[in-house]
C-alpha cells in the first residue's frame, strides 16, 4: 500500500523504537503490533529481540500505574503464529495461555478484559452488547 503519509508514519514508528531504553506495558504491546505488521521482516525480526527484557517468565508483561498486578499477557502480545514478536515466546508460554483462555472463557462466549472497568460503557465496548445481535456473515 503506498500512501503519502504511510512512509511518515513508519519512519516515525522505527524512530520511536530504536529510542526506546527499558520498554514496558502498552509499549511493548503496539512497538509488538506495528514489528508483526511492517512490511520489512528482517528489520522487524531483529528489532522484536530489543523487547526480550520486557518479557517476564511467564510470558507477561508488567503495566506499572495500571491496575493491582496488571499485565497483558503473551497472546494479547502475539496473537498470531509465524510473525516475527513470536519468536519472544515459548510454545509453553503460548499453551499456557491458550489455557488461561479457555479455563476463561464465559458463558456467553466471550471472555472479561483484566484492565481497569471504569464504566459500563466499556464492557459494551470491549465485550459487546448482549443486547444486540452479531454482524451477519
Amino acid at each position: 500500500m503506498r500512501h503519502p503519509w504511510l512512509y511518515t508514519a513508519t519512519t516515525w514508528c522505527w524512530r520511536q523504537i530504536d529510542a526506546i531504553g527499558e520498554p514496558g506495558g502498552y509499549t511493548v504491546k503496539f512497538a509488538l503490533q506495528f514489528l508483526d505488521a511492517v512490511p520489512d521482516p528482517a528489520r522487524a525480526a531483529a528489532a522484536v529481540m530489543r523487547f526480550r527484557s520486557a518479557i517476564r517468565d511467564d510470558g507477561t508483561v508488567a503495566v506499572p500505574g495500571g491496575v493491582e498486578n496488571e499485565h497483558i499477557k503473551p497472546l494479547e502480545l502475539s496473537p498470531r503464529p509465524g510473525v516475527p514478536s513470536r519468536a519472544l515466546f515459548s510454545d509453553d508460554q503460548i499453551a499456557a495461555d491458550v489455557a488461561r483462555l479457555e479455563g476463561e472463557q464465559l458463558d456467553d462466549g466471550g471472555w472479561d478484559f483484566h484492565f481497569l472497568h471504569f464504566s459500563p460503557g466499556q464492557s459494551v465496548e470491549w465485550r459487546g452488547d448482549p443486547g444486540c445481535p452479531p454482524d451477519p456473515p
